[in-house]
């Protein structure tokens, strides 16, 4: 009889500590999730952009596509860091490209080197050097490359700027700069 009752004690109290335990996983659960909306509110405060809609040029040289995949990451990199959805949209060439932001249809073109249009402003440089081939050759002579907005889109290139300082002074934007040109750079 003192088993039974020492077993069902010993039941009953290791019973309450299992409810208890999944009690507080299930409320430590919530401050979690609760902890996430309130950064997602936070950055979205911080940054009144919905999503950010990026070009990808088709029309590249095999060889050069790294460099184009570097700076749709460098793009994805920021947008990710504040929750913001990020859309690739393809376009045939450049100038489709140039076309489009100027529409409103995408919101920036990354790897601008000179810009003359009045109705588009870059960016801070977030990439200073020459485009390389694979076989070390030289393609594009060192220059700072910058991102293009509209020059109405004031949030947009505010928040470029900001991510680009950010990202220079943690040394993310060495970090992706290795990752995806490596000896290129």
């Amino acid at each position: 009889m003192k088993k039974n009752l020492l077993l069902t004690i010993f039941c009953l109290v290791f019973m309450s500590m299992i409810g208890c335990s999944s009690e507080k996983t299930v409320e430590e659960n919530k401050t979690k999730e609760e902890q996430q909306v309130q950064s997602k509110i936070e950055n979205k405060a911080k940054y009144d952009i919905d999503k950010i809609i990026v070009p990808v040029q088709t029309e590249w040289t095999n060889d050069l596509k790294v460099y184009r995949d570097f700076n749709i990451a460098v793009i994805k990199e920021m947008a990710q860091s504040n929750n913001i959805p990020v859309e690739l949209r393809e376009f045939p060439t450049f100038d489709d490209v140039i076309i489009a932001l100027k529409r409103g249809d995408v919101d920036v073109v990354p790897g601008i080197d000179n810009l003359v249009e009045t109705d588009l402003t870059k960016t801070y440089t977030y990439f200073t050097g020459a485009i390389y081939l694979p076989n070390g050759e030289e393609f594009v002579p060192k220059k700072s490359y910058a991102m293009a907005v509209r020059k109405k889109d004031t949030e947009l290139l505010k928040f470029f700027n900001d991510m680009i300082l950010k990202f220079k002074e943690t040394g993310k934007l060495e970090k992706i700069q290795q990752e995806y040109l490596g000896d290129r750079n």
